[in-house]
């Protein structure tokens, strides 16, 4: 016990004494000038006496309980003694390892002795680099070699008696009553640690915002020991149940929190990761939780934006949902926006719709599946087949996949939004696109990240939309037995899309015009597959007078009889030939500022050789 009542810093003043003739004979007032020469010439080489008397100064730091987890030697102690002297003299002056070896009487000729008791220093945390090493000194000695060191932060609380857990503890001391008090208590947290054990960096010996890693989770410990008995009303207690969060992405949390609340941006991943991993191996370990698929991403907890910033940098910062809740500005959100989930993800794009199932001009039959296909939605007790039978073991998910596929301009598209709308419903294109990237492996983290958004919006909204994927050939396409990087990638995104479709909740209408593209495994998992015919004679009669709209003047005045005969367009060839005939006649003035029949025709001849007879040129509409 009587160990435990000697400060540290006075063991340590006491074998400095002992273990620096000079020191001592300076702090000797008693002694004269004369006398102080012979006694530095006498205790060069020290005495076994004196080997004893310090011997025993040291022995009490040895057993010191708050230096017994570091198992320090004799040694251990005389260079904790060398740096800590430096540390007083000029603080944060570092030494390299000769220097050190040679003031412990060690042969720096032996050098691998000397690095590898440097490398113990360093594994037992009594000492650390002057600035940020993330190599692995282990396995590169040159890292050692050119290393300057001084005694670690967390040692140097000890020396003077103090606990970093205590200190911060003792600042956040108070119960949290409001999210306002927890935000308050993790910046003061936060700015103590930045400010008072950030390392010292620089010319002019200034705090960074860097940290040594060992020290951070010290310092952070007793704000997490408080979040875990903080009662769950609380948003972040809240947050980190629902969750399950780790000690490490609750971390990650709390630094990026801690940054938008005080600076209002994100947080590099070099910058987290730099706070929190020791080492490349750490490194290597910690980065998992900031990949695209890892909790904090895909729940939406975190999310990566690119900045408008000449460093063209990616920053990383907690949406706009959860920091409101967080911040107390917001108690929950019950009910997510659709336009929330619309800005996590550019190849997401609302798509307005106003026509209806009964405006489409289609065969009667195609129309008549599309109603019951919107009535199986509308009226509970058609979905629940159970009673019937039917659907309790083979089917999988409540949702429908529709292929809607054609000749181009057969109106697929058209008939997707009828379809939305008849289900009050929004209609959500997918960019199939934006899903694509040259950088090797992107392009499956995004058809994987996009289609886990799909997912989360038809389980999660209130009223969740329809989604809509056109040209969707360009993603569920034939698998390749090509060995390439390019087919090896697309055979990936079918087995993502084809994974994916088979626990599909929602409702997702697909359209192509080459559907003898697509992949065979997918159509057992359409569960409607629509063919989209070009329109006979009386529909495409109805699909003129639809685009010569009487409002258009001279329309009235065109035969629809001979251009529904005379060409066999589809109905998005009709509407392309309608608009290039206005274009030109608004140009004209006057008497002539109106549509012909000669406008019509001339553009109707120019469509001509891409409508059907199959000697249509497949080059799309």
């Amino acid at each position: 016990m009587k160990n435990e009542l000697i400060c540290p810093v006075n063991i340590l003043h006491q074998v400095m004494i002992m273990n620096d003739p000079e020191s001592f004979l300076e702090l000797s007032h008693e002694i004269g000038k004369q006398g102080r020469k012979t006694a530095l010439t006498s205790q060069t080489t020290p005495t076994l006496g004196a080997q004893r008397k310090l011997s025993k100064e040291i022995s009490p730091l040895i057993s010191h309980p708050e230096f017994i987890e570091y198992q320090l030697s004799k040694i251990d102690v005389l260079c904790i003694a060398i740096l800590w002297k430096k540390h007083i003299e000029r603080m944060g002056t570092s030494m390299p390892w000769n220097a050190l070896c040679s003031e412990l009487k060690m042969n720096v000729y032996d050098t691998n002795t000397c690095l590898a008791y440097i490398e113990s220093l360093l594994d037992r945390q009594i000492i650390s680099f002057d600035e940020t090493i993330r190599s692995d000194y282990h396995i590169n000695p040159i890292i050692l070699l050119a290393g300057e060191y001084v005694l670690s932060n967390v040692l140097i609380m000890k020396i003077l008696g103090r606990s970093i857990p205590h200190e911060i503890g003792r600042l956040i001391a108070d119960e949290w009553q409001s999210d306002a008090d927890f935000i308050s208590d993790l910046k003061q947290c936060m700015n103590t640690i930045f400010s008072c054990f950030g390392e010292i960096e620089g010319s002019h010996r200034r705090r960074s915002r860097t940290i040594q890693p060992n020290v951070f989770f010290l310092c952070l410990e007793p704000l997490l020991v408080k979040l875990d008995q903080a009662h769950t009303e609380l948003a972040i207690a809240g947050l980190i149940h629902e969750h399950q969060l780790d000690k490490i992405e609750l971390s990650i949390m709390l630094l990026v929190l801690y940054t938008q609340t005080t600076q209002d941006n994100g947080m590099t991943e070099n910058e987290l990761l730099e706070i929190i991993c020791n080492d490349n191996s750490e490194l290597k370990n910690s980065s998992r939780y900031l990949l695209p698929d890892s909790k904090l991403i895909t729940q939406k907890l975190l999310q990566v934006q690119d900045t408008m910033s000449y460093m063209n940098r990616s920053e990383i910062k907690i949406p706009e949902e959860p920091m409101l809740r967080l911040c107390g500005e917001i108690k929950m959100v019950k009910i997510p926006l659709l336009s929330s989930f619309l800005s996590r993800n550019n190849a997401l794009q609302l798509v307005k719709v106003e026509q209806s199932i009964d405006d489409l001009i289609l065969p009667k039959q195609d129309k008549t599946l599309l109603i019951s296909l919107t009535l199986r939605y509308k009226q509970a007790d058609c979905q629940d087949l159970a009673s019937w039978g039917m659907g309790i073991h083979t089917n999988k998910q409540k949702g429908l996949i529709a292929l809607f596929y054609g000749e181009p301009g057969t109106g697929k598209t058209y008939a997707a939004g009828a379809v939305a709308n008849a289900l009050d419903k929004p209609l959500v294109a997918i960019d199939c696109a934006a899903l694509r990237n040259s950088y090797y492996g992107e392009s499956e983290k995004l058809v994987k990240n996009a289609f886990a958004l799909l997912h989360k919006m038809s389980v999660e909204l209130e009223n969740p939309p329809v989604f809509l994927i056109n040209e969707a050939d360009q993603l569920i396409h034939n698998r390749s037995e090509r060995n390439s990087h390019a087919s090896r990638t697309d055979n990936s995104i079918q087995n993502i899309m084809l994974e994916a479709m088979e626990s599909f909740p929602g409702i997702m209408i697909l359209t192509t015009n080459l559907d003898g593209n697509i992949d065979e495994a997918y159509f057992r998992r359409f569960h409607l597959k629509l063919r989209f015919s070009a329109p006979d004679y009386e529909e495409r009669k109805k699909l003129w007078m639809l685009h010569l709209r009487k409002d258009i003047p001279g329309a009235a005045e065109l035969d629809t009889n001979y251009l529904a005969s005379t060409y066999n367009f589809t109905g998005g060839q009709i509407a392309l030939v309608v608009n290039n005939a206005c274009s030109e006649a608004i140009t004209r003035s006057g008497e002539h500022k109106r549509l012909a029949m000669a406008d019509i025709i001339r553009y109707a001849n120019l469509e001509q050789p891409w409508a059907g007879n199959g000697h249509r040129k497949s080059i799309g509409f």
